[in-house]
């Protein structure tokens, strides 16, 4: 009897199938779990990552922009030029009455912005008053010009003059045509003419000191770039106070010659130097899609118009906006 009592206390139990079944699938459960909550914090950091990345695209991009249109027309104050023009002779008179008195004999600069609502049909053209508007409407095109001086941002490793692309711009002599009591006078500057478009996913650039090299990229992952031009009324006065915002081909051509179906009435009468003159603020777009794909689907956003779009290849897009002040022209 006592004998029977030990075995029975030293026999062990194993588990039965219904409990080994029912703890497999407890552990499989907490396992789904923990893969799930990995997996949220994973596509959370990437969402993160990519628009992080798109937000430091959109600031190089519209920065680049901003700083070049807060120099168009620049030139330094020159004291022979009549005193409502003794700044920016590459700046036309704003009213059809005034002459142009920053017309030169050779070298003529006919305007310091010139805007396409699609790209330039030729970015290499050698002149800004040279550039006509393409047929391709995949990004708006922007063309500037200004003097170059000791004081600007782009330069070589020798300190000269430097377009778009860091490439050493040389001099031009211009010869400022005078009125009334101030002589025609001449001088040698150095004039930098940029070009910007986007192209296959990048905003790129070509400068006067570059044109046989072609257009180079300067900030990737730009799906698009839309311009609106803020304008002044004519008067006999630069006025600074914006009255409209119009696009590029409500301005016109810059071309003589050129096709002009949809220019402002506001506008009409007047000649191309001088509408172009009136622009007095840009408002600038662009569009930024993330470098990788990072969402499960497509999903949508509003491009620059406001219209509702889908994305392209799960990667995530958003329209950048900033709207800058020309301060030659105010």
């Amino acid at each position: 009897m006592m004998r029977r009592r030990l075995l029975a206390r030293g026999r062990s139990y194993g588990l039965s199938l219904i409990e080994m079944l029912v703890s497999i699938t407890i552990g499989l459960v907490v396992i789904a779990g923990i893969l799930s909550v990995y997996a949220s914090g994973s596509t959370a950091t990437s969402l993160v990552h990519a628009q992080n990345q798109m937000n430091e695209d959109a600031q190089l991009a519209l920065g680049i922009l901003t700083n070049e249109l807060r120099q168009a027309g620049f030139r330094h104050t020159n004291a022979n030029r009549p005193p409502v023009w003794r700044s920016n002779p590459l700046i036309a008179s704003p009213t059809a009455v005034v002459s142009p008195v920053n017309a030169t004999a050779t070298n003529t600069v006919t305007a310091s912005l010139f805007v396409c609502s699609t790209l330039f049909s030729s970015a290499t053209v050698s002149d800004i008053h040279s550039l006509t508007c393409g047929s391709d409407t995949s990004s708006f095109s922007l063309a500037l010009t200004y003097e170059a001086d000791a004081y600007s941002p782009s330069k070589t490793s020798t300190g000269k003059a430097a377009d778009c692309l860091g490439n050493a711009i040389g001099t031009q002599s211009f010869t400022i045509l005078g009125t009334g009591t101030f002589a025609t006078s001449t001088t040698v500057l150095s004039v930098v003419d940029n070009r910007y478009f986007v192209q296959n996913g990048a905003l790129k650039c070509v400068g006067n000191a570059s044109f046989s090299a072609g257009a180079q990229s300067l900030v990737d992952n730009v799906v698009s770039m839309e311009l609106t031009l803020g304008v002044g009324t004519p008067s006999s006065t630069a006025s600074a106070t914006v009255t409209g915002r119009l696009s590029p081909t409500q301005i016109g051509p810059v071309r003589a010659g050129e096709s002009e179906t949809n220019v402002a009435s506001s506008l009409a009468g007047l000649s191309m130097i001088e509408r172009w003159s009136l622009v007095r603020t840009v408002k600038i777009c662009l569009v930024i899609q993330s470098e990788r794909a990072v969402l499960a689907e497509d999903a949508y956003y509003h491009d620059c118009s406001g219209s509702v779009l889908s994305t392209v290849g799960r990667k995530l897009r958003r329209a950048y906006t900033t709207t800058v002040i020309l301060r030659n022209r105010i």
